[in-house]
């Protein structure tokens, strides 16, 4: 079952195909995780013309004051998702006027390590494994001496490095920068 799936999930295939005309359910958390899901079920429920009833939080949208509840529900789950998107920004505005580094840490392996980690014979792969690095880094550091961790180039020196390069071969490397062996 994917990780944000409904517990009632199988149920709610059910609704989607209109193989019924009214969901009921003892508690509004044994249908959907979040107040911002149940928002959305709701949505697609009204949208395929099927009702809605809790039977503990007296909620039934073939009522008007059911809808209403509901549309409450709504409303409350739109704040909720503004006031957590505020305080995250609040909280990396303050990071950074504190001067706080954001993100994840730079790696601390240098280029030689993985040119000499290469030579040796390794694949990117098995770099990766024996530095704790991504495959793709150890590409990276292996084939470009300015990508070293840590550095941070400017997106318009990123840009320009890969303009003068031409587009990649299927292979993600130039030809001129691959080895003979590499070919």
């Amino acid at each position: 079952m994917p990780r944000n799936a409904a517990p009632a999930s199988t149920r709610v295939q059910v609704a989607r195909r209109r193989q019924i005309d009214v969901v009921v359910c003892t508690k509004l958390d044994r249908l959907a995780r979040s107040l911002a899901d149940l928002v959305v079920l709701g949505g697609e429920f009204r949208a395929l013309g099927i009702d809605l009833v809790v039977l503990d939080q007296a909620i039934d949208t073939t009522t008007a004051a059911g809808r209403v509840m509901f549309g409450m529900l709504a409303v409350f789950a739109e704040f909720e998702r503004d006031m957590i998107r505020e305080r995250v920004i609040a909280g990396l505005q303050r990071a950074k006027a504190l001067g706080t580094r954001v993100g994840r840490p730079p790696s601390v392996v240098s280029r030689e390590q993985v040119v000499a980690l290469r030579e040796a014979g390794l694949s990117y792969r098995g770099i990766g494994r024996r530095l704790s690095i991504s495959p793709a880094l150890a590409h990276r550091l292996a084939r470009d001496p300015s990508s070293e961790p840590g550095q941070r180039r400017s997106q318009a020196s990123r840009s320009t490095s890969k303009a003068e390069s031409g587009p990649a071969p299927r292979g993600g490397v130039p030809a001129q920068s691959r080895s003979a062996s590499e070919r």
